[in-house]
């Protein structure tokens, strides 16, 4: 089951640069649990994953993170 400690330990472990997202609720939120789950499928690769699912997921938690640093 994914949960958003197992969420935290593997940003923490595979990207450290975005360990300290917030998860929260809301618009914000909501695009960071669409971009991990994007980034689970495509590490999942062939016959199931889709590899290309990948570098669009990463833009858009690069996003996220610029716009979360601009707030502060």
């Amino acid at each position: 089951m994914v949960d958003a400690e197992l969420v935290r330990e593997l940003l923490r472990d595979q990207h450290p640069d975005l360990a300290g997202l917030t998860i929260t609720h809301g618009a914000d939120g909501w695009a960071v649990w669409r971009a991990l789950g994007s980034l689970f499928i495509a590490h999942a690769g062939p016959p199931g994953g889709k590899p290309t699912w990948g570098p669009p997921a990463v833009a858009s938690l690069h996003r996220l993170v610029a716009s979360e640093n601009a707030c502060r």
